[in-house]
Formats: C-alpha cells, structure tokens, sequence
C-alpha cells in the first residue's frame, strides 16, 4: 500500500451532529460528521432551503487509514429559514449520507413594557392592555411568540399563560404594539404582569405592575380606648333612642377605625368637629385606623372620608367627652 493512500472499503453509519438545531442567522456553528466503517475520502456538505440549493462545502476525508472517523466543520447560514443539512461522505466504492434540519431565526435584541396606569374597575369582565415595544434593529427578529403571565396575589385559579404568533408591524419605524387579556373575577388589588417574547434563539421578559381600583362607598367609623395608650381599661355604655352611646373620658387617646363596604382605599382623611361646628384636627392617613385624644370635653363628630384617586366616601361617628371626675364611658353613634 502507498503511503496516504488507504483501501477502499465501504463506508457505513454516518451520522451529522450539531449542539443544537435552532440558530441564529449568520452566527457560525460547528457540524459533525461521524463514520463508523470504510475510509471516507471526501465529504461534501450541502445546504437546501425548501429543496432549493444554497451553498455546498468540500472536506478532505480519511488520511490515516482508520476505519471510525471523525471530522468537523464551521457553517454560517445568514437569512432565517428551514434548511437542510446534507452531509455525504465517499471513496472509490461507496458513499453514504446523513440529513438533518436546522432552523434559523434573526434574533431579539431588546424588549420592554410600558408602566401601566391604575385601572378603575367598573364591571367585568377587566381588560388589560399593555403596551410592549422591541428596540430599533436589522435584521428583523422572525417566528415570535408573545406569552403573559399573571401573578394574582398566588389566588389559585387566577394565574394565565396564553402564547399566539406575534406579527411584525408593516412599519419599520412601528415598533410597540398592544396585548390585552381579560380576567371575569379579579379583587381590587396590586398585580404583577410578565411578558415574554421569544423564538428559537433568543429569549427575553420585562415586567410590570397593575393597580385595580374600585369605587368606594358605605363608610362606616368605629371608636374605641386605644389599646397600651390609655390608663383606661374598660368603659360602660348606654342606649339613646336607638343608638348606642359611649363616652371617653378627657385626654385619654382614643382609637378611630374605618370600614368600606366596596372599593380600594388608598388615603384617608380624618376630620374632628365639635357641637359648635368648629373644626379641630384634619389630618390624612394611609389606610383606617388612627388614634386622637381630645383636649376638652363635650360632643365631637369624628368623619372619616376615605378615597382613591376615582371615589371617596364618607362616614362618621359622635363621641362624648367627659370631663376630669366625671364617669368615665365610651360612645360610639354611627351616622
């Protein structure tokens, strides 16, 4: 036998191997060929796009007279697509071949969500639009899905994955659109919104925040001792008409409580006033619940006015002072 040249024998189990099947346009990637039996002399590569030809790549084969072989290649394929890969080894008795398919996509380069502004709830079903955008790129990305996810407070039945093609715009310069889902039973409340865009070779998310918010109504306004503020640990009480009347001794701290009926309170707005209709205090809150000790005695009306940035509505309650020495009860009149 001459040397670098080896006995023809006939070639068998060729397989094509890459890491992954899904790449990125014009990105290079490494193409295996392997060979079991026979001493391949050649191998030809070739690559076809819907059965039309694109480009070819001839490789010397087996120098070294082994019967397993191994070799290895870098392709590119730049525009995005279905190709078929065609990996043909040969020598002077045989041939045989391998195909695998690779898809190639243009990939995302930036994706984001518009800050959502607070939603008003109304009725439902709710709807929530969000506006996504992509940055400013060449190539355009190709084979997009969009997919949401919510999270609703971890309330079981309340979480949502959709995924749907993202078309992309017939405009150049267009880069942000609109997604909307609807949801039939969602409480008032501050939700996380993720979105996701994605293909075969690139992957991105950005997240957001969504306010719900209901209008309010029925307040109702509760007062008692506040509970470590106050030297007094228990009170009587008694009927007027059909009311109940307690009474707070003088400069002991008293709690004030608020309730809604329906809606989101976002502030609340306490308001003292005495018999004469002069106002004392008017102060702001962030939720229900605040504490007041009244420097002299008589009837006072505590309003609670709580609200959003829709609605407000107000309740109040009529307390009596006594005065130092006298018997010391709590009222509590609602209006």
């Amino acid at each position: 036998m001459k040397a670098g040249i080896c006995p023809s024998t006939e070639i068998s189990n060729i397989k094509a191997a890459t890491s992954s099947y899904s790449r990125t346009s014009g990105i290079p990637f490494d193409l295996k060929i392997f060979s079991e039996g026979g001493s391949p002399l050649m191998y030809v590569i070739r690559i076809l796009r819907d059965g039309v030809f694109v480009n070819k790549t001839t490789l010397v084969g087996n120098t070294t007279c082994e019967l397993y072989t191994e070799t290895s290649t870098r392709l590119a394929i730049a525009d995005p697509g279905q190709y078929m890969v065609s990996a043909c080894s040969s020598n002077n008795v045989s041939f045989a071949d391998d195909q695998l398919e690779i898809t190639v996509q243009n990939p995302i380069r930036g994706f984001g969500i518009d800050r959502l502004s607070p939603l008003r709830l109304r009725q439902y079903p709710i709807t929530i639009a969000i506006k996504y955008w992509m940055l400013p790129e060449f190539p355009r990305p190709t084979n997009l899905y969009l997919g949401y996810v919510t999270d609703m407070n971890n309330l079981e039945g309340l979480m949502n994955l959709e995924t749907w093609d993202a078309k992309w715009p017939s405009i150049s310069t267009q880069l942000s659109w609109i997604v909307s889902f609807t949801e039939n039973e969602l409480p008032p409340g501050l939700y996380s919104v993720t979105l996701r865009l994605f293909n075969k070779v690139s992957d991105f998310s950005s997240s957001t925040e969504v306010l719900i918010i209901q209008d309010l109504s029925n307040v109702t306004v509760t007062s008692s001792y506040a509970a470590g503020l106050t030297s007094s640990s228990s009170w009587s009480h008694m009927n007027s008409g059909a009311a109940l009347v307690e009474y707070f001794s003088l400069e002991e701290t008293v709690y004030f409580d608020c309730a809604v009926e329906t809606g989101s309170v976002e502030w609340v707005t306490w308001e003292v006033e005495t018999d004469k209709g002069n106002v004392l205090v008017l102060v702001n809150t962030s939720s229900c619940g605040w504490n007041y000790t009244f420097s002299s005695p008589g009837n006072h009306t505590v309003r609670a006015t709580a609200s959003n940035r829709y609605s407000s509505a107000t309740g109040s309650v009529t307390v009596v002072i006594s005065g130092r020495g006298q018997q010391s009860n709590t009222g509590n009149l609602a209006f």
